[in-house]
Formats: C-alpha cells, sequence, structure tokens
C-alpha cells in the first residue's frame, strides 16, 4: 500500500465472516442485528483508529459506511458484504511504517 495513494477507495478489502445459528436456539421470526465497535477516529465515525495518527481504516456495508456504534438487521441467508477501506485524515502526512486496528461485529437475535 502506497500511503500517498490512500484516498478512501484504493486498497478495499472483503471482511471475511460468516454467520451460523443453531436452528434449536434461534426460529426464523427472531430478527437478527450486526453492530460494529471499536476505536473511532477523530475525523471518520465509520473509521476504526490505527495506531499511526491520522490513519484509519473506514468499513462499509455493501458500499456504504458502516458507522461505529451503529446496528444494522441482517438476514443469515443473505448477510452484508463488508469491506475494508484505509482512510487518511485531511492535511495528515502519514509516515511509512506498519499498523495495527481493531475492530468488533457482534451478532444478535431477539
Amino acid at each position: 500500500m502506497l500511503i500517498n495513494k490512500i484516498d478512501g477507495t484504493r486498497y478495499a478489502q472483503n471482511v471475511p465472516y460468516e454467520i451460523t445459528c443453531d436452528s434449536t436456539v434461534r426460529d426464523e421470526t427472531m430478527a437478527m442485528t450486526l453492530t460494529l465497535s471499536g476505536s473511532v477516529s477523530d475525523f471518520n465515525p465509520a473509521a476504526v483508529n490505527t495506531s499511526v495518527a491520522g490513519l484509519g481504516i473506514e468499513l462499509r456495508q455493501n458500499d456504504q459506511p458502516f458507522t461505529l456504534g451503529s446496528t444494522i438487521t441482517v438476514n443469515e441467508q443473505s448477510i452484508p458484504v463488508l469491506k475494508a477501506i484505509p482512510v487518511k485524515k485531511s492535511g495528515i502526512a502519514l509516515k511509512e511504517g506498519g499498523f495495527d486496528a481493531t475492530a468488533t461485529l457482534q451478532v444478535d437475535y431477539q
């Protein structure tokens, strides 16, 4: 990844995940939701903070920003496609090097 090419569209990566439910616990009438949590960046509400100042990882569901702390309703048979895309704060010159970022996806049904 070239740091001077980070523009919020390049370097998108699919986030692999699957949802498997025990049919003895969940029935078809229960609503299923997906919640994203993590440390939000100071420049983008859909971007997870990274270990590099001014760099975030934006998560998108079906090409729309998935804002941290928000919840979406999902269908187990057709789960949304999630993508992780590096984004940077406007006016920031990023330094070369590695970085870390962490987020949690939580599935609930009721």
